[in-house]
Formats: C-alpha cells, structure tokens, sequence
C-alpha cells in the first residue's frame, strides 16, 4: 500500500501527507504537548469574527 493510496483512503492530497513526512523527519512537524492548552477550531473563529 503506498502513500498516495492511503492519502486517498482518507481524502487527502498525497502532496500534503509527504510534505508532513518531511517535517516529521527534519524535526519541524511537533505534536501538542499533554500540559499545553488548546483552543477548540470553534472557539477560534468565533473569536476571530
């Protein structure tokens, strides 16, 4: 099974998954720590209208 097909399975462009890889790999792409607050997607545009 390649990157593209599951970029596809899921609705993604296969671009955007390999341009995520590379971030992985190079140390860029970091995930949110368990201590670090969030806002919801919602709460953002709300506050942004």
């Amino acid at each position: 099974m390649t990157v593209s097909h599951v970029a596809r399975l899921h609705g993604l462009n296969a671009n955007q998954v390999f341009t995520w890889r590379r971030q992985y790999q190079n140390g860029s792409l970091t995930a949110v720590s368990a201590a670090e607050e969030v806002v919801p997607a919602s709460a953002l545009t709300a506050a942004m209208k």
